[in-house]
């Protein structure tokens, strides 16, 4: 009975399947079953022959047999055994396509994680804490994927949580992590800005607290008159023809009032303040792409 379905493409540039939990001496209960696609449709299958490929701690591969249960749909199916299974932790993947001797094609690479019965006992910490590093790295690979922001992954992965961790210690861990990227990594907080410049003008973008005129009791009310401490805001930038796409991290996100004045747009939401300026250009349009 297969206990994994999942998609794998061989065009699209990464292949997120979430995770994948094999033990170590489970015997033929492990079963992957993937559709394979090709530029988003089904890839035919007929007269070929597949193979499982395992990449063990990055550097020894190992090829099993896969079994191929729908030419005309493209669906295999894998079990994973003693082979694929002999290196603990996260290992990367494909499958390869062949018709002869003639490899055809490939799937894009994806990640699985090989364990053994997780316990909190000094002489195991060791496998307890590679699995929350694994754990973590999934998360980016989700996020990266452009699959959805830390909840829709942590959802995801919560049962395998409270399996591994009912104390709770590696929640925390990864909770931390969660706090880390909404604080220092552009992770999907989209705002766009049209501007009438041909070329591409660099974007600078700040964050500030109780400005004049957004004190939230009045005139000179914050902490300090004129405003708190400016924060520079880390970002991820997209240019298409006079319009950027600018990503920042979660935690400065605003979704309130947009003034545009020259070339500044700022996103005003009570006392916060979002700055964006642009060197050498007239921002016409501008605000936030998806929802806060």
């Amino acid at each position: 009975m297969k206990k994994w379905n999942v998609t794998l493409s061989t065009t699209e540039p990464y292949n997120y399947v979430g995770i994948i939990n094999v033990r170590q001496g489970n015997i033929n209960s492990e079963v992957m079953e993937a559709q394979i696609v090709q530029n988003g449709l089904p890839l035919d299958l007929t007269d070929c022959t597949a193979t499982f490929q395992a990449f063990l701690g990055g550097e020894h591969v190992v090829e099993r047999s896969c079994k191929i249960i729908d030419y005309k749909k493209g669906i295999v199916q894998y079990t994973f055994d003693e082979y694929t299974m002999q290196s603990l932790h996260r290992q990367k993947a494909n499958i390869a396509f062949y018709k002869g001797e003639e490899e055809i094609v490939t799937t894009q690479d994806f990640t699985y994680f090989v364990i053994h019965a997780v316990s909190k006992t000094p002489g195991e910490m060791g496998s307890y804490w590679q699995t929350a590093e694994d754990l973590i790295n999934d998360m980016k690979d989700y996020l990266n994927a452009g699959k959805g922001d830390f909840e829709d992954w942590f959802n995801s992965i919560k049962d395998i949580l409270e399996s591994i961790d009912p104390g709770g210690v590696l929640l925390g861990k990864v909770v931390a992590f969660e706090k880390l990227i909404s604080e220092r990594v552009p992770n999907g907080a989209w705002f766009f800005i049209e501007h009438d410049s041909e070329y591409q003008p660099e974007v600078k973008v700040t964050s500030y607290k109780n400005a004049i005129g957004t004190e939230e009791g009045g005139l000179d009310t914050g902490p300090s008159f004129g405003g708190e401490t400016i924060s520079v805001v880390p970002t991820f930038i997209g240019y298409d023809r006079m319009k950027i796409k600018i990503d920042i991290p979660s935690s400065f996100a605003l979704a309130g009032e947009v003034v545009i004045e020259g070339n500044t747009l700022l996103i005003i939401d009570g006392e916060n303040v979002l700055n964006f300026t642009l060197e050498g250009a007239t921002i016409t349009n501008g605000g936030v792409t998806n929802k806060i």
